[in-house]
C-alpha cells in the first residue's frame, strides 16, 4: 500500500482543527509560521521555499494570521514530523492497516518527513 505521511489533506479533520485557532491541540501537528515584514510592511512568507509544483511553498491563511508549509500543492498542508503525536497517529494508521492484512507500505516522500531538523531553521 501505498503512504504518503509527508501530508494530509486541507480538507481532513486534522488540519481543519489545526487552522481553527492558534490554540487548538492540532495546531503543532503542522508546519505554521508567523510572516516576515518588509521595511515599508509589506507580508512575505516566512522564507523563500517553492513547491514541487511552483510558486511558494507557503500559504497564507486568513483566519489565524499565519502561513502553512506545503511543499506540493496548496491543499496538501505538511504534517510536523516533530511533533512525536503526529507520529503515533501515523502508526496507528499503519497499524490499522496491518491489522487488516496489509503486507507491507511504500512510503513515499520520505525525504520531507524530517524536512525542519535538516534543512535549515525556519
Amino acid at each position: 500500500m501505498d503512504l504518503v505521511a509527508n501530508h494530509t489533506s486541507d480538507q481532513h479533520l486534522w488540519f481543519r482543527s489545526s487552522r481553527s485557532s492558534r490554540t487548538d491541540p492540532k495546531r503543532e501537528w503542522y508546519i505554521w509560521r508567523p510572516a516576515r515584514y518588509t521595511e515599508t510592511g509589506d507580508r512575505m512568507e516566512p522564507n523563500n521555499w517553492v513547491s514541487e509544483f511552483g510558486g511558494s511553498a507557503w500559504e497564507w491563511d486568513e483566519v489565524t494570521q499565519e502561513y502553512y508549509l506545503h511543499l506540493y500543492d496548496p491543499g496538501q498542508p505538511d504534517l510536523n514530523w516533530e511533533n512525536p503525536d503526529v507520529r503515533n497517529a501515523v502508526y496507528e494508521i499503519m497499524e490499522w492497516w496491518i491489522a487488516r492484512g496489509c503486507a507491507g507500505f511504500r512510503v513515499k516522500y520520505f525525504q520531507q518527513l524530517l524536512l525542519e531538523r535538516f534543512a535549515f531553521n525556519l
